[in-house]
């Protein structure tokens, strides 16, 4: 069997993903495709060689719903064997409008890698504001003091709106602050 990777980006990342995977996995794939269009992957969709498609971005819709398109056939002989998201979210894939393209074919995102980074961005953003960071640096480039009350935010209570893995990692941060 051979296997093809299809890389969908339109993001300035695209020659590092390709430059990566032809380092890392150019044994394992017959050919590796960077596009950002449909237009791109039609090669890869004439050949009838199975393919794993790789996807990051808006452009990933137009490319699940181009190359999964082959849904009538059993599932062992679809044309993509895998779909994988570089992001964590992915609503902007608008999966409910593909509902017949992905049946049977795995799909897998970034889930959960970048739940720590989001959870220590959240308390920089929350003593950012809280502190009046802004007002501190613009005293500091105008070389002088302005006068301002602090309150001290050590054993307050703070809550957490975000769900599933992004909003679990957030209050393992606020107890060395002593945040409740």
């Amino acid at each position: 069997m051979s296997l093809r990777l299809c890389v969908c980006t339109a993001t300035a990342n695209g020659e590092y993903y390709m430059s990566m995977f032809n380092k890392h996995l150019s044994s394992f794939f017959k050919t590796i495709t960077l596009g950002s269009t449909v237009g791109d992957f039609k090669q890869d969709k004439d050949s009838k060689d199975s393919i794993i498609l790789y996807v990051e971005g808006p452009v990933g819709h137009d490319a699940i719903k181009y190359l999964c398109d082959d849904y009538h056939l059993p599932k062992e002989q679809r044309r993509v064997l895998w779909i994988y998201s570089l992001t964590a979210g992915v609503d902007v894939y608008r999966l409910g409008e593909l509902v017949k393209e992905l049946q049977d074919t795995p799909f897998a995102n970034a889930r959960g890698c970048y739940s720590s980074v989001l959870a220590e961005h959240v308390m920089y953003s929350m003593l950012y504001f809280y502190r009046q960071t802004w007002r501190s640096l613009r005293s500091r480039a105008e070389h002088k003091w302005t006068p301002s009350s602090w309150l001290n935010c050590v054993g307050g209570r703070w809550a957490s709106l975000a769900t599933a893995t992004l909003g679990r990692p957030a209050p393992n941060f606020s107890v060395p602050l002593g945040w409740r």
